[in-house]
């Protein structure tokens, strides 16, 4: 399952197009795609969205968990979900380096 998560956000593409968000909700375990131009609809009670990702808050529907999310936090957030992935993915085909006592091949 964790790996599940990290494949899915490091895959993730959240070049989002200008006329709509997607909000992923928890609770019905989906994601919706709200048009930029009616934001207010019956699918989402969300009140404020980012054009990066908007994650449904599953207790305040109103609340959205990311909105204040900036792109750079996000790349970060990808890049480390990707790093974490592959080394979920090939973990015991990693070995130590043999000339730096720290880190990885």
């Amino acid at each position: 399952m964790l790996k599940g998560f990290f494949e899915f956000y490091s895959s993730f593409n959240f070049n989002n197009n200008q006329q709509s968000y997607h909000v992923f909700s928890i609770r019905t375990n989906q994601i919706l795609t709200i048009d930029k131009k009616e934001p207010k609809t019956l699918l989402t009670n969300v009140t404020k969205f980012n054009d990066f990702i908007n994650i449904q808050d599953p207790f305040d529907l109103s609340h959205n968990l990311t909105a204040n999310i900036s792109s750079g936090t996000l790349e970060k957030f990808v890049s480390e979900c990707h790093a974490s992935n592959e080394l979920l993915k090939y973990g015991s085909l990693m070995h130590k380096s043999q000339t730096k006592s720290w880190g990885l091949m």
